[in-house]
């Protein structure tokens, strides 16, 4: 049994060599020299065509950035003059997109194009959109209500656009723009701007729910700061933020800039004395989060405090200009005396002197109420002439060509 095993692995083995066993194969020819040199001519050829293929897409790249920025000194020309048209707005979301992406995408060769053009391109498309057509001096007229829902609807894609790092800037800057649009147009469209300032509502009530939040501040800034028409319509909104006790310190302290920079724009307070008399009359409520506690002093509620005593006090100044009376004084005075004397405010001279002018200057008011700076009457001519004859001084007489 044995051998008969030994007998059958033997073959197995031979087997298995012949298998192993290469077979010549009848198309491997040696080729001779001149073979391989016409090999060499077609592999160099071939290598040619290649190279001219990527030079030829690399100058028809070129050519195109040229083009694309040729096309945008156009554009340029035609928003100085047409401004008005609201055909303007067609081009917002091509030269966003622009911006951001210089125009690559999966069909265009650009990236394989010159960089320094790929460059210019998108900080043209950028100045182009940020620079000029969002801060077109007249905005365009809305004349259907087509156009108006357009203007909505490209409205709510820049808002989605908000949180991208490279496209916020820009996205804020084109709501702002379409903002006005709609503000210009709210006599014919009032729905519209309705709808609009729903949405920024909206959008401005998440950013304040969420002490980390993602939405980035920089349109509220930018409206409340350059665009207090608008601005106003969401005051209220800002001032229930800065309400909340579930609201962070840095989004407190947010509301409470941009609620000063309204104030600092007295023509526009004074417009819309309706949305400043509310602000004043839940004044104290405002500041309350910022001026409550004695907690230990830090850095953030140092600053939020100082922000929001700078607050009262220019309300109070607005207020004295409207004397809307709407102001809850004693509560106010009673929380900035507190306050002054707290540990937080002893840390910093600089905030427990502002508390302290905040209540002096309610009890200066309570001491003459209804107290309006008085503003000089113009004088007459014929009363200056008698004063200075009183005076024992005699009126120059202008010299004639005739006294001459």
């Amino acid at each position: 049994d044995e051998e008969d095993e030994e007998d059958e692995e033997d073959e197995e083995m031979e087997v298995d060599q012949n298998q192993l066993k290469v077979v010549p194969d009848e198309d491997d020819e040696e080729w001779d020299d001149d073979q391989m040199f016409k090999m060499d001519k077609v592999i160099g050829m071939a290598v040619k065509s290649r190279m001219e293929e990527a030079k030829a897409a690399k100058q028809q790249s070129s050519m195109s950035l040229v083009l694309k920025l040729r096309v945008m000194e156009l554009i340029e020309v035609y928003l100085s003059r047409q401004q008005h048209s609201p055909q303007v707005l067609l081009l917002m979301e091509p030269l966003l997109t622009l911006a951001v992406s210089g125009g690559n995408n999966s069909n265009d060769k650009v990236g394989q194009g010159n960089a320094a053009q790929r460059i210019s391109l998108i900080a043209k498309a950028s100045s182009l959109f940020a620079e000029r057509l969002c801060k077109l001096k007249s905005v365009p007229l809305l004349a259907s209500k087509q156009q108006a829902d357009d203007a909505l609807e490209l409205l709510q894609t820049l808002l989605e656009r908000l949180n991208s790092p490279l496209q916020g800037e820009l996205a804020a800057a084109g709501t702002v723009f379409l903002l006005r649009v709609l503000a210009a147009a709210a006599a014919a469209f009032p729905k519209a701007l309705a709808q609009a300032e729903g949405k920024v509502r909206e959008l401005m009530e998440k950013w304040g729910a969420k002490k980390h939040s993602n939405i980035k501040p920089g349109l509220f800034v930018r409206l409340f700061e350059r665009h207090p028409s608008i601005a106003w319509r969401l005051a209220d909104t800002a001032a229930a933020i800065a309400q909340q006790e579930s609201t962070g310190w840095f989004q407190r302290a947010a509301v409470y800039d941009m609620l000063l920079a309204l104030l600092r724009q007295r023509q526009a307070y004074a417009e819309n004395a309706g949305p400043a008399a509310a602000l004043f009359g839940r004044l104290a409520a405002v500041v309350q989060p910022a001026l409550a506690g004695d907690d230990e002093p830090n850095k953030k509620k140092t600053r939020t405090a100082s922000t929001a005593l700078d607050l009262a006090l220019k309300c109070l100044a607005a207020e004295e200009t409207l004397g809307t009376g709407a102001i809850k004084t004693k509560e106010l005075q009673e929380m900035a005396s507190a306050f002054a004397q707290s540990s937080a405010a002893k840390n910093s001279k600089a905030v427990q002197s502002a508390a302290m002018r905040v209540a002096t200057r309610i009890a200066a008011q309570k001491a003459t109420p209804g107290k309006k700076r008085a503003e000089p009457e113009p004088t007459p001519k014929s009363a200056k002439k008698g004063e200075n004859k009183m005076n024992g001084q005699t009126p120059k007489k202008k010299k004639t060509a005739a006294s001459a």
